[in-house]
């Protein structure tokens, strides 16, 4: 898994022997059977999934990678839910009644994730949970699915390109309370997200993506959160803004999702408890709170954060954990970048590396008696217990 934003947990182990056809023929057996426009296939009754790489002329197979499936339990119901709450699955399953999608680059644990979703949302006989496998990681590629899923259905998608038809499937056959997918990456896909949502069903889906900005800037998959139009406002409404603009963009339909997470490692998530309300705010420039959740040993971690996007900013969009008593404005006009010219000091600093959350440099902190203040309940400058998508402080303005 990656282990902070952008830095994967990964050694690479090369060897100096050359790869030679008695090292591909241990895996033809997987394939034998299979049409040969198949690239990939897995190992029953495993999560291991097996990929193989067809030389365009010769017609045969030149290499192959495996990547290995895993389960592992008892980290993501407590990244969510409080752990002294009563009947954590029902709070996990109310939390997740209105859609969460979670947002990650590749190989940071989504499906890892989703996988111990559908294990946790289907426990008990209440829910009827159904999983649209399109590239057969979540359940395995067996015939019966591996036990990491639970009580779980599993719909199997033939062809990529049918995955939005079977999502349909999923609702019509299956009567089902929640549908999960894995990577909805086109358009089809994530008007099938919007049909299921307006038909009462949940859905919890994963998406590719450096957070929330990465989908608003993606024409089909801002479907996902609202989609985005250009709006020209009137001049009492640019007078009433901030920035003055006329020419805004605004977010013109609801969201598929009532809640997202900005899945940055296995132990390192951002929660968006309202998805519209954060894309509202992401739009028109103001500051918007969000929940920084990290698993420090045995202990979950929750940090109320800030949200914000300003104009003429160098990062453009970024987090900022603000200490007790310090406030931010919208109006400042945020550069993370910024430095004193005076002693050329980095007016805020980078919290870890390459996370994206600052905070400001000792010096610079507790200015500006206007704009938001982020604390949490108890006056304390760090830390809260988690409570199912809801922060661990309180806005003030």
């Amino acid at each position: 898994f990656a282990g902070a934003r952008g830095q994967k947990d990964t050694v690479l182990l090369r060897s100096a022997e050359t790869v030679s056809e008695e090292h591909l023929i241990e895996f033809a057996p997987l394939f034998a059977e299979l049409p040969t426009e198949a690239r990939r296939t897995g190992i029953d009754a495993t999560l291991h999934r097996i990929s193989r790489s067809v030389h365009a002329i010769a017609k045969r197979t030149t290499a192959v990678t495996a990547r290995v499936g895993r389960t592992i339990q008892g980290t993501v119901l407590p990244m969510l839910i409080d752990s002294r709450t009563q009947a954590p699955l029902e709070a996990l399953a109310q939390a997740c009644s209105k859609g969460l999608l979670l947002i990650g680059q590749p190989n940071v644990g989504k499906t890892t994730v989703l996988r111990e979703l559908a294990r946790l949302l289907s426990a008990g006989g209440n829910r009827v949970v159904v999983i649209v496998d399109k590239s057969m990681e979540v359940a395995g590629t067996g015939v019966v699915p591996h036990e990491a899923i639970g009580n779980a259905r599993v719909l199997t998608v033939e062809r990529p390109e049918q995955q939005d038809r079977v999502m349909i499937e999923a609702v019509e056959n299956q009567s089902p309370d929640i549908v999960i997918v894995d990577e909805l990456s086109n358009k089809e896909q994530c008007n099938a997200a919007r049909t299921i949502t307006g038909r009462g069903v949940a859905v919890v889906a994963t998406v590719h993506g450096d957070g929330i900005a990465s989908l608003l800037n993606d024409h089909d998959r801002s479907l996902l959160i609202g989609g985005i139009a250009s709006v020209t406002l009137s001049a009492r409404e640019a007078e009433a803004r901030h920035d003055k603009l006329r020419q805004v963009s605004k977010r013109y339909g609801a969201a598929v999702f009532g809640a997202a997470v900005e899945l940055r490692g296995y132990s390192d998530w951002i929660v968006h408890d309202d998805l519209e309300r954060a894309v509202d705010k992401y739009l028109d420039y103001v500051p918007f709170a969000a929940s920084w959740r990290c698993r420090e040993a045995q202990e979950v971690v929750a940090t109320p954060i800030v949200g914000c996007r300003q104009q003429g900013s160098a990062i453009g969009f970024a987090y900022a954990r603000l200490r007790h008593g310090e406030s931010l404005s919208c109006a400042e006009g945020v550069n993370f970048q910024a430095t004193d010219p005076m002693s050329c000091q980095r007016v805020w600093t980078e919290l870890g590396n390459n996370s994206n959350v600052y905070e400001r440099t000792p010096r610079y902190g507790g200015t500006t008696a206007q704009g938001f203040n982020f604390v949490n309940a108890d006056g304390s400058a760090r830390g809260s217990s988690v409570a199912p998508f809801q922060f661990g402080g309180e806005m003030v303005s």
